[in-house]
């Protein structure tokens, strides 16, 4: 059985890409009905995808609401990509995962990096193989990364945030179509970067169970 597997597993890499929903759900299916501990699936991520975009997207009148005039972008990828683009642009993810919502499927493609010199994650969200959501996740939590964060913010976007996170903070660029959102819900600092351009996404995701 292992080998079969195996085998099916390679015809899926080579028709639809490893790091695809298809290779990822067939392996959760052959991994769960034939365990085998040779049956490896590097890297996969185990969040909430949902909850997570979810908590981005909701908003909150106790936010912190600021706007910029500077286009806001994530990591020098254009939302709005496929996939593919940046499995192109970026190479073999060190974390991936997806999820079906209904008819539809959310994914998150993960790498590591340094961003404000400090050692994280910089994540890509998928709905239906597009990129609308981008995430830079800090692997510890520390003081100084949040004033790191809220600097860099500052400097690149012209806004005045305060200096520590009581509400969690929303910059808005001018267009209305993108925005940036932080939170530090005290074991965590969450910082990911959302499109609008696409308004059926948001409207899909927010009413997902």
């Amino acid at each position: 059985m292992y080998y079969l597997s195996v085998l099916r597993l390679r015809i899926y890499s080579f028709l639809c890409g490893k790091f695809s929903p298809q290779w990822y759900f067939l392996f959760k299916k052959i991994s769960e009905n034939h365990p085998d501990s040779r049956l490896v699936c590097p890297g996969m991520t185990k969040v909430n995808l949902v909850g997570v975009l979810q908590d981005a997207i909701s908003g909150d009148k106790t936010e912190n609401r600021m706007g910029t005039l500077y286009p806001i972008t994530f990591s020098f990828t254009p939302f709005g990509l496929s996939r593919k683009e940046v499995l192109y642009t970026r190479g073999k993810p060190d974390h991936f995962g997806f999820v079906k919502v209904g008819s539809h499927i959310i994914g998150s493609l993960a790498y590591r990096s340094n961003y404000l010199e400090q050692d994280s994650m910089t994540v890509f969200y998928f709905f239906d193989e597009e990129f609308f959501c981008g995430e830079y996740l800090f692997c510890k939590k520390q003081h100084s990364i949040l004033k790191l964060l809220l600097d860099e913010l500052r400097k690149n976007y012209r806004v005045d945030p305060p200096s520590h996170l009581s509400q969690a903070l929303r910059i808005t660029a001018a267009s209305g179509t993108e925005e940036i959102y932080v939170c530090d819900n005290g074991t965590e600092i969450s910082t990911r970067f959302i499109s609008h351009h696409n308004p059926s996404i948001i409207g899909r995701i927010a009413i997902a169970g």
